[in-house]
């Protein structure tokens, strides 16, 4: 089993050291990628969600500076991963879901979400089950494993933007 994904059994947070020269290159790549098409299983009502699969060299960055950060051993050629951006203007929200496989119980999950842009009245991260509420902050990351469930209430501005993804054991 790929070791990247030890359970972490915890939330953990950091900021990034270059968000403010980061951010808005990541912003200007959510603007122009093309919006997904809705689908069945989608937990998330927003303005714009960018394709799981195709991301480029900003996103995957970023990914490299959270699996560092956080200490996880990942080989981008090896394994898979899921990154994706979003833009949840008023009124948008996720509902509460996890990021396991319920097919695949024995594939880990390392998920992780990393602020581009947090105006006032953006919706907080919540895991209701920890009773963790995490308010969006520009340049934040917050990571946890596929056993916190979690979702972000309804949204209280236009422009609150982020980056999510998914670490997969092989």
């Amino acid at each position: 089993m790929n070791h990247l994904l030890m359970k972490m059994k915890m939330i953990r947070t950091a900021k990034h050291p270059n968000f403010e020269k980061i951010n808005p290159i990541l912003e200007q790549w959510i603007h122009f990628l093309p919006q997904i098409e809705p689908d069945s299983y989608t937990n998330l009502v927003a303005a714009k969600r960018t394709s799981y699969c195709c991301y480029p060299q900003p996103f995957m960055d970023l990914g490299n500076w959270v699996a560092k950060t956080f200490n996880y051993n990942y080989d981008w050629d090896n394994a898979e991963v899921e990154l994706w951006g979003a833009v949840y203007n008023k009124g948008h929200y996720a509902i509460k879901h996890g990021h396991g496989d319920p097919d695949n119980p024995e594939k880990h999950v390392v998920s992780f979400v990393y602020y581009v842009n947090a105006p006032e009245g953006s919706s907080p991260l919540v895991f209701a089950d920890t009773n963790q509420t995490f308010e969006p902050e520009a340049g934040l990351c917050i990571t946890w494993d596929e056993d916190e469930e979690h979702e972000v209430p309804q949204n209280q501005c236009d422009n609150r933007i982020i980056v999510a993804g998914n670490f997969y054991s092989n």
